[in-house]
This record gives C-alpha cells, structure tokens and sequence, in this order.
C-alpha cells in the first residue's frame, strides 16, 4: 500500500522537481559540524566576526521600542528605513541608489530565487562563470533553462569566450551570472579590465548581467574595484549582510532598474509576502550599535590570517600535483590536482580522517570540476586549518599514488 502511495507521488510531481538537485554543502552540514571534524566545507563566518552582546542589545532594543512593527507584517519591498541601509552599504562601493529601487530578500539567495522565477522559461539561455556558486545553479535549474558554462581564469570570466558566445547568438540569453569579487567557489576578482569589456558586452548585445557581490566588503587591503552596475545600467546588483555581520538574519536585497523591481516584487509576493520583520529591525538596530568601519577592518584581519594560513599549509604539505588560487578576500579557495583522481570519490575518504572538503564538481551546471575542490578558511581557526590540510593532504597523495599506479603516469 505505501509503495503505491509513493509511485503515486512520483507520477503527480510537476516535471521540474526531477532536475532538482540537493546541494553537496547543504549534505555535508550535518557531518561536517560535527565537533571532531576539521570542516573547510561550509562557506560560513568565523563566530568570532559575531558580536554577541551587541546583538543581545539590538535584539532587546528592537522588542522594548519596535514590537508593534517587529513582529507584524510588513512591506514587501521592506522597510523604508533598511533600503535606506542598503543604499549607504552600496555607496560604500561607489553605487548612488535611492532606497526605491531596492527590494530587501531573505537573503541574496532568496533574490537568486525571484531573479529566476521572474526571467527563466523553461528552454531559456543563460550564462553562468564555470564554476560557480552552487546556490545560484541550484536556483536557476528549477525554472530548466540551457545552461551555457564559460570557464574562469585567475582573473575572471574568460571575457574572449563570452563574447564568442553571445556572438554565436540570434537572440541573446536572458542573463548573464557572475560573482566578480573573491568568487564563490574559486576565489578569484574580475580584474579592471574585464569589468570594462564585460559591461561593454552587456550594451553591446542587450543582454541583462546579474551581479552577485556578497563579499565585496571582505577584501584584505579594504579595496574594491567598481561595481559592474557603476559601470552599465543592464545590470542587477545583489548584496547582503550575510557574510559581514550575521547569515542567521537572513537579510539580503536587490537593486534593479525600476520596471524590473516591480516584477521581481510581484514574485516575492507569492514567495513570502515579505521578510521578516524583526530580522530586518534588528538588523538596523545592530548596524546602529557598532562602528561598521572597525567591524569589517576586524574581520578582514581575520580573514586574512585564516587564508594565509591555509596558503601556507597547503604549500607545505600538498603534493606537487597540486595547484590552488591565491585570493585578495572573501572565504575561498579552489585546488586543481593534475592527477586522474576524482574528488567526489574522495570525499569519503577524507571524513574518514576527519576533514571536510566540497568536491569541484558540485559547482558546475553538468560535467567539470571531478579534479577540483573548494576549501573555505573562513570559519576554523589557524592552528585547525593547519592540520586540517596536512590530515587532507595526507588522502591526496595516497589517491595520487594509487592513480599512478593504475594508469602509469
């Protein structure tokens, strides 16, 4: 009776839940939070960039002066006063914005969500960076569009193949995705150069460019190269506070030309109604808390000496088939092995010693990324990075061995 019921379910499924794929950091959360395990999987903060007791305070601010709009319904688009923060945070990157053209999410990754509901029919064209993050592939695959990969370089989307792409187009694709700061998953910047090419693409052949610059702020010499939006108007920049101040609060947004702002708006509307009112308050009650300034200069520092960390491990213990960027921010950083090994199959392999990793191929829309990992240094301390690496090393080279041995070279 219950197989019945089941195969029941899986023939009134609609026809789009059969390309949905579970993410492999949403899978690895569980094991890799475990306290015995050195975790560079989760792309997470480190807890010590929280500040418990100015959120202590925001929080019990926000209660005693804000109830009557905490915790009531609230606009979609958000609150006037937080897409007013929004602006102030953009303008730290050069954007002038007026808080009506941004639409506060839950988070950037609910934005990639109504980005795709609102653009994508099924059969629709569109350009991601190969890899990418594995939320946004995630995201736009429900909605079944063609996915065209265009791999990235130690400075960015190879800008050659992406105009050779949209060259060999009659119609062009919907939009084109990219992370330009400290990419996600391989920790690379879109250099000054490309950022002027890419955005005379978009003008050149009409075609709608997604920025996604969640980690901007979190450049190690506190510099950043112009906003692809400061530069083009085809151009839909998403930020959040997810990775500078808390991903518990789940406060992202979107800015856009106005006509697609309503649409997108339209979207949240089914979606959610509106975000949560009490994230956003006490968002905007925190931010009024601290020296902003001082925050990110402390996480930056943080950050930096956790990536130069795992640089520095990984040049000592990695074997010579290795090779890994060498990223100016963000979380990330991605490893090649030029060796037939596959790191999924590894993976196992790697837990058994207590480590945790991202297989590459997670982050590509179909086959790549089998001799890739991501390793994020953004939440384990310097002395877990450390052993972590030697302990992952450790089951690289043994699988280097092994691969030797059974194809000869």
């Amino acid at each position: 009776m219950v197989k019945k019921i089941i195969d029941r379910w899986l023939e009134i499924y609609a026809a789009r839940v059969h390309s949905m794929r579970s993410s492999a950091a949403r899978d690895l959360m569980s094991t890799a939070s475990r306290p015995d395990i050195i975790s560079f999987a989760g792309g997470m903060p480190a807890e010590e960039s929280l500040d418990d007791e100015a959120f202590r305070q925001a929080v019990l601010n926000v209660v005693k002066n804000s109830s009557g709009r905490a915790f009531q319904y609230g606009p979609t688009e958000g609150f006037y006063e937080v897409r007013e923060l929004a602006c102030r945070l953009m303008r730290r990157s050069g954007l002038k914005v007026h808080p009506d053209e941004v639409l506060i999410t839950a988070g950037a990754q609910q934005a990639l969500d109504l980005i795709a509901k609102t653009f994508i029919d099924e059969g629709d064209e569109i350009i991601v960076e190969a890899p990418s993050y594995v939320g946004a592939l995630n995201a736009f695959r429900v909605f079944q569009p063609q996915v065209i990969s265009v791999e990235i370089e130690d400075d960015g989307i190879n800008v050659d193949s992406l105009q050779t792409t949209l060259q060999s187009k009659s119609v062009p694709p919907k939009f084109i995705y990219l992370i330009p700061n400290f990419q996600n998953p391989a920790g690379v910047t879109i250099s000054m150069e490309k950022r002027k090419k890419i955005a005379a693409l978009a003008t050149d052949y009409n075609v709608l460019v997604i920025e996604d610059n969640p980690y901007g702020e979190i450049s190690f010499e506190g510099k950043q190269l112009p906003t692809l939006r400061s530069m083009c108007d085809n151009v839909i920049y998403l930020g959040s506070l997810s990775k500078i101040i808390s991903p518990g609060l789940r406060v992202g947004w979107i800015y856009a030309p106005l006509p697609i702002l309503q649409k997108i708006n339209l979207a949240k509307q089914g979606a959610d109604l509106c975000s949560s009112s009490l994230s956003q308050l006490v968002a905007l009650e925190y931010l009024s808390l601290i020296d902003l300034d001082e925050h990110l200069e402390k996480i930056r520092k943080l950050y930096r000496e956790r990536c130069e960390a795992m640089l520095q491990a990984l040049e000592e213990f990695f074997p010579d088939e290795a090779r890994w960027t060498k990223p100016d921010g963000g979380f990330f950083i991605w490893v090649t092995v030029d060796a037939e090994i596959d790191t999924g199959d590894m993976l196992s392999l790697a837990l058994e010693k207590k480590v945790a990793y991202i297989p590459g191929s997670s982050f590509y829309y179909g086959a790549g990324g089998q001799k890739s990992m991501r390793l994020s240094f953004s939440n384990p301390k310097p002395d877990q990075i450390y052993d972590g690496i030697e302990r992952l090393a450790g089951v690289l080279k043994e699988q280097i061995a092994l691969s030797k041995s059974i194809y000869g070279f």
